[in-house]
């Protein structure tokens, strides 16, 4: 139960589900997953106020550095077939989570 933790929580460095899980650990690191992203769903406000959050806890990253970076991050998450992994999440977090997403990228580009 503890190495299914720590399997679970590792896999939020690259919002993956892990190959070595199966079952009910599956099904939870599913929703922990969907849990750390749901974020990306939030409403504009927030959402922005998260973003200025990350470029805050960056700081020290040059803003070139930082704004490829951080586009490269979010185009990872636009490019997949689906951010969630439950359906529930899916149903109600998607099409938010997207537009959310493509509005960063757009602000980071310009």
């Amino acid at each position: 139960m503890l190495e299914e933790a720590a399997i679970i929580i590792e896999a939020t460095a690259k919002h993956h589900l892990p190959g070595t899980l199966s079952g009910e650990a599956l099904s939870d690191a599913s929703y922990f997953l969907d849990m750390d992203l749901s974020i990306l769903a939030a409403r504009e406000d927030i959402f922005d106020a998260y973003e200025d959050d990350i470029r805050f806890e960056y700081d020290f990253v040059p803003a070139d550095t930082y704004t490829s970076a951080r586009a490269g991050i979010l185009k990872g998450f636009r490019a997949r077939e689906q951010l969630y992994f439950t359906d529930i999440c899916r149903a109600r977090r998607e099409d938010k989570a997207r537009a959310n997403i493509q509005r960063s990228i757009v602000k980071l580009e310009a």
